[in-house]
């Protein structure tokens, strides 16, 4: 039984397919699956998939006959499928370097209590160049490894965003796996939740090295989810099952919601439709009847409370 199970699912990512498997074919750590899930891709992904059909480390490929309209319900797949210790989401259009799964199998096998371990990514475009634009990284202690409790990290990093933003810079604890799946009911999300859920179970090693390339291009749910308002009705969602999970005082509670709520007015101005516009911004008011003050405190909070990192 292999060590590590790679899930890949894919869904009309034929231009960066090859690409993505060749660089899971060529990791240094050698004990792993690929289980390869294709979700009804019209594209010729099918094709690049079946040029690996027979290679030995492929234990399963799987084509839907319908698209799940779901990328969190491929994920639940892939782990059903996998038979690994540790399992790594390989994004199908992204790609890694060689030494990733090393870095990231030697913390998760040094401390039994870590439950996710990860890298940085670098930011890639369709050809695979490097660009100068960069997310926002997790606080690091100035280390090579930082290593978090799971509920600090969570507190200091991913309440004011998901600093875990793509699933291919992270490899994870199959027990880990949430026995609530509520993270398959969102479009956007659903990772954010997932990552929390696995941190609060252990310690999580953040290393601050970019081991992946994170592919930016146009086929991706991201830009369609903000201009319809989809992604702000999620947010909202989110932050009540968040809030609901992490025990704040009420002043820092007060802060985060201030500071999701300044995010939400400003993204209100990338939806399409003025009538969707003014629909989401009711619901955001709705559940925060003094969304204004919120945000006042935020800012107050920031300068009076020693500047606490995770609401940066």
């Amino acid at each position: 039984m292999a060590k590590v199970s790679v899930i890949i699912p894919n869904y009309r990512h034929a231009p960066y397919l090859q690409e993505r498997i060749d660089s899971v074919l060529a990791q240094t750590w050698r004990d792993f699956e690929i289980i390869i899930l294709d979700d009804c891709s019209p594209d010729n992904s099918r094709e690049v998939i079946e040029r690996y059909r027979g290679n030995e480390r492929i234990t399963h490929i799987v084509y839907n006959e319908q698209n799940s309209g779901s990328t969190f319900v491929q994920w639940q797949k892939g782990f059903d499928l996998s038979q690994g210790e540790y399992i790594w989401i390989a994004e199908s259009d992204d790609f890694a370097e060689p030494g990733f799964l090393a870095a990231c199998v030697e913390q998760l096998d040094q401390d039994p209590a870590c439950t996710l371990a990860y890298t940085e990514s670098r930011l890639v475009d369709a050809e695979s160049r490097p660009m100068k634009k960069r997310m926002k990284k997790a606080y690091s202690r100035g280390r090579e490894c930082d290593i978090w409790d799971g509920e600090e990290f969570v507190v200091a990093n991913m309440l004011r965003c998901n600093t875990i933003y793509n699933a291919s810079m992270v490899v994870f604890r199959k027990s880990a796996l949430p026995g609530d799946r509520s993270y398959t009911g969102f479009r956007l999300n659903g990772d954010w939740l997932f990552w929390v859920e696995i941190a609060l179970q252990g310690r999580v090693a953040h290393i601050n090295k970019a081991l992946n390339n994170f592919r930016q291009h146009n086929v991706k749910v991201t830009r369609t989810t903000h201009r319809d308002g989809t992604a702000l009705i999620e947010l909202l969602r989110l932050y009540d099952i968040l809030l609901a999970r992490i025990a704040l005082p009420r002043r820092t509670r007060w802060a985060v919601e201030g500071r999701i709520a300044r995010h939400a007015l400003r993204a209100l101005r990338r939806i399409d439709d003025p009538a969707r516009q003014r629909e989401v911004s009711a619901l955001w008011h709705q559940k925060y009847k003094h969304i204004r003050w919120r945000i006042v405190w935020y800012k107050l909070y920031r300068h009076l409370f020693l500047r606490p990192r995770f609401i940066h």
